[in-house]
This record gives structure tokens, sequence and C-alpha cells, in this order.
């Protein structure tokens, strides 16, 4: 049953952006609150890029996820990115439905970034336990008000702590 209510949510959720579009709405957190509501587990079934970068802080993410988006674009990588700022659950998982075919295949991107907003995600982000962070689940500081934005990658580098706590 739980792939059958996935499916019905993302066609529902992807049916409701071209209605958005056509009632003059930017539809950045309507089909990601849509197809939660309707499939809870959504962000589980959902295909993802096999790199994603989420960027999180208080101040300076949407400047920060979209500098980045460019560069890798300018690099020539195919990108995956929230550039609307929509940063909550329901507006990544708008940008994740985006990114993907009819049967919530991910389309042909080479990574994703993305703005998280970390208020209210204890202790992790939800995205993270729907398998977005790649496995890496320590604690980020994520739960805690940041005042710079910091990058969190799908992998741990040993070098440079996940917290961001470390001179470069």
């Amino acid at each position: 049953m739980g792939k059958l209510r996935f499916l019905l949510a993302l066609w529902l959720a992807k049916l409701s952006v071209p209605a958005l579009k056509i009632t003059r709405h930017n539809g950045t957190d309507f089909p990601g609150s849509l197809a939660l509501k309707l499939c809870p587990d959504f962000l589980r079934y959902v295909g993802k890029p096999g790199t994603i970068i989420a960027v999180t802080g208080t101040n300076g993410k949407t400047t920060v996820s979209n500098l980045l988006t460019d560069i890798l674009e300018a690099d020539g990588k195919k990108v995956l990115s929230n550039r609307s700022g929509s940063n909550i659950t329901s507006g990544i998982s708008t940008a994740l439905l985006r990114g993907c075919d009819l049967l919530g295949r991910a389309k042909s991107y080479d990574m994703a970034v993305l703005e998280v907003d970390e208020a209210g995600q204890r202790p992790h982000l939800p995205l993270c336990e729907a398998g977005l962070c790649g496995g890496h689940q320590s604690d980020t500081g994520l739960h805690h008000a940041q005042r710079t934005p910091r990058l969190h990658c799908g992998y741990p580098d040993p070098e440079y702590p996940a917290d961001g706590d470390h001179d470069p």
C-alpha cells in the first residue's frame, strides 16, 4: 500500500504545479505539502540524486545555496535545488518531486543543493531519516540557532567535522 500511496501523492502533487501556475501562484510549498499530507513517507520513496548538499544556518542560506548551485552549474554539473528558498520539509519535497519522473525516480541530476531550515528539526532532520543525508546522521547542531550558513554533505569527512568547528 505504501508505494501505491506514494505514487498517488506524487501524481497529484505534480498535477498541482501547472494548476498553481494557471492561478499565478509560484507553487514552491503547496505541491510538497500535498504530497506529504497524502503520503507521510513521501521523502523515503522519492528518488534523490546520489550527492546531496544541505545548506543550513540562521542567515545567508539562500545566498550560499544559490551561489553554490551557480558555481556547480558553471562547472557543467546538473544540479537540483530549491532556489526559491522554500526550505522547510514541504518545500524540499516540492523540489524533489520536480526532480523526479512519474514513477518517482530521480532524473539525471548529478547532485542536489538544498537550503534547509534547521528550526524545529530535532534531533536530526526528517530528511536524514529519509536518506537525504547519505547515512551521515551525526549531531550537526541543526537543532539550535546558528549564525552562519553551514554545508552538510551527504558523506562524512574525518578531517572536517560536520559541525563546522574547525580551522580550514
